[in-house]
């Protein structure tokens, strides 16, 4: 199999690509009773060329789990293997292609069977540069079509549609000071000295494509992100704008390089809860499950009646042996606070010690490691919701 990946002319391939020819197909499940060393073969439902030889590849060899490598997160904690995520993405790409031949076989000649054909080709090409440890954009510029469905982490569209009066979208801090950017495309600064317009700061890109979550490096390289199973509800990008954190609502997901889109760190979900926190700051303990059901039940309510779409913020800190430590948030703080009054935007300040919430009226700077808010600036402009 070695050479499958790695022939250096077409006659070596040839010669791989028979052995690859006598595996068996690779079930659609796998057993639990079935060993993890098998080889199987993956046979593709539409030509594709090899990514280097530019010869014929009708099948391809699929990894065992069990020589799967293990790799590390940013956290020092496992993560899904890039061979991993490039099978994941070709099997759902080659999937595609064998529905739509199955069941919408008119579509094979449009432009819709022609991007199925060239998104496996791509996953294909990703699939060979995971082997060869090299990276390999999963998916193609986009076309007209995609405009429909793009929108910024900051922006989403469906939401500005429902709110003819601007809205907070997201915030970062700078420094000490909070950024706002607004859903009409305004930016505001606001801390100690006043609040005042700034100049718009570049936001990684992502946008839902059939309820799977794609995302644009600064390149416009497009990387499918696998390991998201639905459509996102998080999309928090790290302060420095590097990495992004992004969840379906079954907590798939995790935090992705934004440049590469590959999975940095494993999703991991928010801390319990053990207290809250209300808006004019008091904090009540949580001793029993029934009043962290109560507590979520409202919190729940209270965020729902805003419907800002995605939520969260990712923050990063200095860890041991060189790791770091990724702090989330989804309306319970890394110290386990769930905050109870609602918000449009968080974000974590550089270090991860301290959350700014936007709400209605303000923007509230909370210090984690003690549940107080340390400010409270009012924003800049007036929220007018339906």
């Amino acid at each position: 199999m070695h050479a499958f990946f790695r022939a250096p002319d077409v006659a070596l391939f040839i010669t791989a690509r028979e052995s690859v020819a006598k595996l068996a197909p690779l079930p659609d499940f796998r057993g639990r009773g079935e060993p993890a060393d098998v080889w199987f073969q993956l046979a593709l439902f539409a030509p594709c060329v090899h990514p280097t030889l530019a010869c014929p590849v009708h099948a391809v060899p699929i990894v065992p789990d069990a020589l799967l490598p293990i790799e590390l997160g940013i956290d020092g904690r496992p993560r899904e293997s890039r061979i991993a995520s490039a099978i994941a993405l070709l099997r759902r790409r080659n999937t595609e292609v064998m529905l739509m031949l199955r069941h919408y076989p008119t579509l094979a000649e449009t432009h819709v069977g022609a991007q199925r054909r060239e998104n496996l080709q791509a996953a294909l090409s990703r699939y060979f540069g995971a082997a060869l440890g090299k990276e390999v954009s999963g998916a193609l510029p986009p076309r007209a079509q995609e405009d429909d469905d793009d929108y910024f982490v900051e922006q989403d569209d469906h939401f500005v549609e429902e709110h003819a009066a601007p809205v907070p979208a997201s915030c970062l801090f700078d420094g000490a000071d909070v950024l706002v950017a607004w859903s009409d495309g305004a930016w505001t600064r606001t801390g100690a000295s006043g609040t005042s317009p700034t100049a718009a700061r570049p936001r990684p890109s992502l946008f839902d494509v059939q309820e799977s979550s794609v995302l644009r490096s600064s390149d416009g390289r497009l990387h499918p992100l696998t390991q998201v199973g639905d459509y996102p509800v998080v999309a928090a990008p790290s302060p420095n704008g590097a990495l992004l954190w992004v969840a379906d609502k079954g907590g798939l997901g995790g935090v992705f390089d934004v440049e590469t889109g590959l999975l940095a760190a494993a999703a991991r979900r928010p801390t319990e809860p053990v207290r809250t926190l209300a808006r004019d700051g008091a904090i009540q303990e949580l001793t029993t499950e029934y009043e962290i059901e109560d507590a979520f039940d409202a919190a729940y309510d209270a965020q729902r009646a805003l419907e800002t779409g995605y939520r969260g913020a990712l923050g990063v800190s200095p860890g041991e042996e060189g790791n770091v430590e990724l702090h989330f948030f989804d309306g319970v703080t890394p110290q386990g606070t769930l905050i109870l009054f609602p918000s449009f935007a968080t974000a974590f300040d550089a270090k991860a010690e301290r959350l700014a919430l936007v709400d209605r009226h303000d923007i509230h700077v909370l210090r984690v490691a003690d549940n107080v808010i340390e400010h409270r600036y009012p924003l800049a402009r007036e929220i007018v919701l339906p």
